[in-house]
This record gives C-alpha cells, sequence and structure tokens, in this order.
C-alpha cells in the first residue's frame, strides 16, 4: 500500500511538472520514482514467500486447509519456483541480448530462492519444536573460564580437559561476560599466557547470541542451526549454553514424538 501510495503520489506530481514546463530532469526524476514504486508494489504481491504476495497466499492456504505448517512450505515452494523462474529469465536475458542486465534479475531470484528456504526451515522447526523452550534442549552448568583468569591457567586447568571448542565467561557475580574460543586460545604464544587474561581474547557479551531460557526454541533454532552458540540466562544469570547439535537433537526427539505435523487452528 505504500508503494502504490507513493506511486500514486509521484505520478501526480509528474503530470503537475508537465503542466508547469518543470525541468526535463524533475520530470524524469517524478516520473522514474512512480515507475518503480508501482513495480515494486506489484513484485511484492506476487504469490511466494517471502514477498507480501507469499505472506497472502499462506494466509489463504492456512484458511482453507487449517494447517499452518503446510500453508508456510506451500508458500515457501511458491518462492522458490519464483526465484527459479527470475534466473532463468535473467541467464535467458544474458544470453539472447549478450548484455549483463539479466545479471540483475538472476540475482533477485536467488535471494529469493534464498529466503524462501529460510521461511521452509523457520515453518519446520515451529511444527517440530511447537512450544519446546531452550531450557529444555540447552546444556546446563556449561564449563566455564573467568573473564580475569589467565590464558596458562584456563588451557591447563579446564580446556585441555575437555571436548569443546568454545567457552562462555562467567564473572564473580555469575552474569555472562563474553566468549572464548579455543582457536582464540591456540594464537597466544605459551611465553605469554600467563600475562594474557581470558577478557583480552574473548569476543565481549554484546556480539554473543544472549536468550532467557523461557525463550521459545523454535524462535532461535534457525540462526543457531547455522553453526552459532548462544549463551543462556535465567534473571540475567548464566545458566547454559545452546548449540546447533543441542538444537538438532530437540528436533529429532520432538520429530518422534509427533510423526507428522499437527492441525493448527483457523486464523
Amino acid at each position: 500500500m505504500t508503494s502504490l501510495a507513493a506511486g500514486l503520489f509521484f505520478g501526480t506530481a509528474t503530470i503537475a511538472a508537465t503542466a508547469l514546463r518543470a525541468p526535463t530532469v524533475v520530470t524524469a526524476a517524478f516520473g522514474w520514482l512512480a515507475v518503480i514504486n508501482v513495480v515494486l508494489a506489484v513484485f511484492n504481491l506476487l504469490p511466494g514467500a517471502p514477498l507480501d504476495g507469499g505472506r497472502v497466499l499462506r494466509a489463504l492456504l492456512w484458511h482453507r486447509h487449517g494447517d499452518r505448517y503446510k500453508a508456510a512450505t506451500s508458500a515457501a515452494r511458491a518462492g522458490h519456483g519464483l526465484g527459479m523462474l527470475l534466473v532463468f529469465l535473467g541467464i535467458a536475458e544474458v544470453l539472447f541480448t549478450a548484455t549483463l542486465n539479466g545479471l540483475w534479475l538472476a540475482l533477485l531470484g536467488w535471494f529469493l530462492i534464498s529466503a524462501s528456504n529460510a521461511e521452509a526451515a523457520t515453518a519446520r522447526y515451529h511444527a517440530l519444536l511447537g512450544r519446546i523452550q531452550v531450557r529444555t534442549a540447552m546444556h546446563p552448568n556449561p564449563v566455564c573460564g573467568h573473564p580475569q583468569q589467565s590464558v596458562d591457567d584456563f588451557v591447563r586447568t579446564v580446556a585441555a580437559h575437555s571436548q569443546h571448542l568454545a567457552f562462555p565467561l562467567r564473572d564473580a557475580g555469575g552474569h555472562p561476560a563474553g566468549l572464548v574460543r579455543l582457536a582464540d586460545l591456540t594464537r597466544i604464544p605459551a611465553a605469554t599466557r600467563t600475562q594474557v587474561t581470558l577478557s583480552r581474547i574473548a569476543l565481549p557479551a554484546s556480539l554473543v547470541a544472549v536468550v532467557d531460557v523461557a525463550t521459545p526454541l523454535a524462535d532461535i533454532a534457525p540462526a543457531i542451526a547455522r553453526g552459532g552458540l548462544a549463551i543462556v540466562i535465567d534473571d540475567g544469570l548464566l545458566v547454559g549454553v545452546l548449540s546447533a547439535d543441542d538444537v538438532t537433537h530437540a528436533g529429532e526427539i520432538a520429530a518422534l514424538s509427533l510423526p507428522a505435523p499437527t492441525q493448527r487452528p483457523r486464523p
């Protein structure tokens, strides 16, 4: 609606500028803005996720069949097909016109394919994980380091006896203070490990995913499943960590308990 309104506004401005004999560059700019906004509105209404038209399609299918997961999956497939069509048209334009203009169309199609795959993955996570909270899937009482602990002490007492590749840091009050990775530790020369503290080489807490224990697992599962590690807190205190393997395990257990997506209430 915003794009259509903008198209109408700039279209009116184009007519007014023409009638007032405004400079050509002004009239052309208004005309271009009118056309591009209308094109954007029409394109965004194409029936494929994640476009707005895909949202409408999902809502209609959900209303008709009463199954939210299947509706979301169908909308994502439509978006994937639309993306493939745009890629094909873009490549065809490059081949038949001997210009590179079609690359933009192909790039747009590739973006739709990637986004629709993400939509499908999110729908699957929501169908499998349902209302499972992070507290159910996390590893409680994780192996932690202290921000002021030396690298040498941490390597000898913790890292050398653990199979983990990353370790959260917990301050004296029990709050998360960052994340140190095994790869970061290996870059510190052995001769200086007694002088370097973990806080100097760790990722700060502001750059690490921190989630509450009551957060629905489905809401953060796609991001975690891409290889991330989240620190779990309860009332601000570090109580666990959540890895991609934890999410996968929770999804597989949920799939065993729920062999088919359950029917959802109609919107």
